[in-house]
């Protein structure tokens, strides 16, 4: 008997997730915390900068640096699909943000972290507005310790964020997103500008990054054959391309 082509298909794709399949959730180790200055770099992104980063007790800091001066510090590892868990406070006003996938050869999309008047918190930005988020800043407390969870996943990129626990941003960047890099390090940002005093600072504790724990079948959003990321961190998934 003659197998139909679609369903060939089917079994050869359910094999390979099969294949790739990772334990359940509940068994895998989370990542370690990034808890010293050694375990970051300020150079090989798109926007090094000067700004001023110390490490205290385990909380990254970044402050201005001279002349007002801005720059992100970077995750020495590099990863294409990720989850960025941090608890984040700013000392209001500051402008502060995490970017995916930086590197030299493309740009990555920002999850703004603006906590100034006017500001956003989880929008996306990367050279330009990709999508404005108006209930981040409701979900914001300010001057306060905020839990913040962002993921990129998938090409273009599908982008979602927690803040306090309530998903303010869940968009895909457009189909003809142009000059995005598939992958890079995480960076944290001091935006830098006047304004602000030498004594305001941003600051991330409690960092993690979890790259993808399983590959499902390709997305019609990616290219031809390439394995779409999910990542396994909740009931119902949320990652992939598709």
């Amino acid at each position: 008997m003659r197998v139909p082509l679609v369903l060939t298909l089917l079994l050869v794709l359910g094999s390979c997730c099969v294949r790739r399949a990772c334990p359940p959730a509940t068994t895998i180790e989370a990542p370690p915390p990034y808890t010293q200055l050694s375990d970051f770099t300020t150079e090989g992104g798109r926007y090094d900068g000067k700004a001023d980063w110390q490490v205290v007790e385990g909380t990254l800091v970044g402050r201005e640096g001279p002349g007002h001066a801005g720059g992100l510090i970077y995750t020495k590892e590099r990863f294409e699909h990720a989850q960025v868990t941090c608890e984040v406070r700013i000392d209001h006003p500051f402008d502060s943000g995490i970017f995916f996938r930086m590197g030299k050869d493309g740009k990555g999309p920002q999850v703004t972290l603006d906590d100034r008047p006017g500001g956003e918190i989880g929008g996306i930005y990367a050279d330009g507005w990709w999508h404005h988020t108006p209930a981040g800043i409701e979900a914001w407390k300010k001057n306060e310790w905020n839990q913040v969870r962002a993921r990129c996943v998938g090409h273009p990129a599908h982008i979602q964020v927690w803040i306090n626990g309530v998903l303010v941003c869940d968009h895909r960047l457009p189909e003809d997103a142009k000059d995005f890099a598939r992958e890079g390090m995480i960076g944290f940002q001091v935006h830098g500008g006047e304004g602000t005093e030498p004594t305001q600072a941003i600051r991330f504790r409690n960092i993690r990054v979890e790259a993808c724990l399983l590959y499902t079948s390709p997305s019609p959003r990616d290219i031809s054959a390439y394995l779409v990321c999910r990542l396994l961190l909740e009931n119902g998934g949320g990652g992939g391309g598709g």
